[in-house]
């Protein structure tokens, strides 16, 4: 993504024409669940994926005025490409039949891949007889293939579900309680497999050294970009040596050489004394090359100063070997309340998440929220406000559970919301929104340069959207919330350095500082 960066502020000069914010605002946030000529989805729709292009978003839905559906309320697959306004149904069943069962949890690699989901419809594909739910994929208007087979075209004998796609389309990773998918599975409990399309092989992913199944369940799966990585949860305590904690963990599967690690532990390689909450599964996420995997825990030990005892997210880099926390505020505070279901971005950087807290952004209203956090500025930012950057009403729901999905560069974010947030919207069914995050385009109107006296200079800032806000950092110290106009901390003597990125509710900030360096004279 291109940054449009502030205008750095030079020694002894100044932007001074035409220096008022402007007067129109750009509508960021746009609703996918819609019927054709813009009437509201007339039930709710969810679990949206979004291409890295960020062109289209595959979303499930019980609507059935989105585009020609034969099996009524019964939930099913769509398409909605952001750029010609098309919506388009998926989870077809043979010879255009409605599906016969529910279709939900789609992921989408690229507007050229497959379309993967989970389905009980036993009439997507010919001789569906196991009864169970099983994964399908779908290219274009192509005819739908079943995932969850063995190598030689088998279908399984239990349900298989949570699925993830590689960029390319090749590689569809799930889990499954079937335990014949691959021979020798004899561990009676959910394993993580993966299917390659190409060479039409499936393989179990969750296996200890020499292939032995684990003693003990592995699910939630995601695969890297490259499709050479697969994280997920295990309970198992033999997929790697010296586990002990008893708790669920969460590991990297390397598919090329078959090694599996444990990554859910601190820079000190101390394993998590916590899960998740029983009754939840650890969400995780890979980036493109496997360096960094994030995900969810309700641990105390990851990193110093976990103090508050709520679900946080985390994130390590496998190559450095570091655990960092990543729900938390720009002044460094700690989210005060859950937050869960992370999403990470194919570079690393961003990493998309829900929470209830309220403290990591200013103006948060209570509720469910999405953030996307920059690793590399430590700010994390509201998502889900109205297309205006604008707090959201109330949801009807409150617990919506949602996990987001971005496109490259989180440039576009797809979540759900039962708020009115889009332009125009009535309805407060849950529906599947995209909101634009490029940042805004900010500038230095006046501030401290060259050698001065005064030890609290005033500085002013402006961006081309009136929600815009600006995030400060004086020297080494920790960066702020700072007002559009007002006066720098009190300064020592000497040389300072002071930065500016501008940002907002709903934008990503500035990825380049504007940067005012200049002396305090004795």
């Amino acid at each position: 993504m291109r940054s449009r960066t502030l205008i750095a502020l030079l020694a002894g000069a100044c932007v001074t024409a035409g220096a008022a914010d402007a007067t129109s605002i750009r509508l960021r946030t746009e609703r996918a669940s819609v019927a054709p000529e813009g009437r509201s989805a007339d039930r709710p729709s969810s679990h949206p994926s979004i291409t890295p292009a960020g062109t289209v978003v595959a979303f499930d839905s019980a609507a059935t005025n989105l585009a020609p559906d034969a099996n009524g309320p019964v939930r099913d697959v769509f398409t909605r490409d952001l750029r010609t306004g098309r919506t388009t149904l998926v989870s077809q069943g043979l010879d255009g039949a409605g599906g016969d069962g529910p279709s939900e949890f789609p992921v989408v690699a690229g507007k050229a891949t497959p379309i993967v989901f989970t389905s009980r419809a036993t009439n997507l594909v010919p001789g569906d007889t196991n009864g169970a739910r099983d994964i399908f994929a779908r290219s274009g208007g192509g005819p739908i293939v079943r995932v969850s087979v063995t190598s030689r075209g088998g279908q399984p004998n239990g349900a298989s579900y949570e699925p993830d796609v590689s960029r390319d389309g090749r590689r569809i990773v799930f889990t499954s309680v079937a335990d014949d998918l691959v021979p020798g599975d004899s561990n009676g409990v959910e394993d993580v497999f993966v299917r390659d399309l190409v060479a039409q092989t499936t393989r179990r992913v969750s296996v200890r050294t020499g292939g032995a199944s684990p003693r003990g369940r592995s699910r939630a799966p995601a695969i890297s970009p490259d499709g050479r990585w697969v994280s997920f949860e295990s309970t198992a305590a033999d997929l790697v040596k010296r586990d002990t904690n008893r708790d669920p963990d969460v590991f990297l599967a390397d598919l090329i050489t078959g090694r599996i690690r444990r990554v859910s532990v601190s820079s000190r390689e101390v394993q998590q004394n916590r899960a998740v909450a029983p009754g939840f599964v650890t969400v995780s996420d890979v980036s493109r090359d496997g360096r960094f995997v994030t995900w969810d825990s309700d641990a105390t030990n990851l990193v110093r100063g976990d103090l508050n005892r709520d679900t946080d997210v985390f994130v390590r880099d496998v190559g450095r070997g570091r655990t960092s926390l990543v729900s938390r505020a720009v002044n460094g505070r700690q989210a005060d309340n859950d937050a869960y279901f992370p999403s990470i971005s194919g570079d690393g950087r961003y990493v998309a998440f829900s929470s209830f807290a309220g403290n990591l952004f200013p103006g948060d209203r209570p509720g469910e929220d999405v953030f996307v956090h920059d690793r590399r500025l430590r700010a994390s930012v509201l998502l889900t406000v109205t297309a205006r950057g604008r707090p959201r009403p109330a949801e009807t729901v409150r617990q919506l559970l949602r996990r987001p999905s971005f496109s490259e560069g989180a440039r576009r974010v797809a979540f759900t919301s039962t708020a009115a947030l889009s332009n125009g919207e009535q309805d407060r069914v849950e529906d599947v929104f995209v909101r634009a995050t490029d940042p805004p385009a900010g500038r230095v109107l006046s501030g401290p340069s060259g050698t001065i006296r005064t030890r609290r200079p005033r500085y002013r800032v402006t961006a081309d959207d009136p929600a815009a806000r600006f995030v400060c950092r004086l020297d080494g110290r920790r960066a702020y919330f700072c007002p559009r106009r007002g006066r720098l901390p009190r300064l020592t003597r000497g040389r300072h350095r002071f930065s500016i990125r501008a940002g907002g509710p709903g934008m990503l900030f500035d990825r380049t500082a504007s940067v005012l360096r200049f002396r305090v004279r004795r």
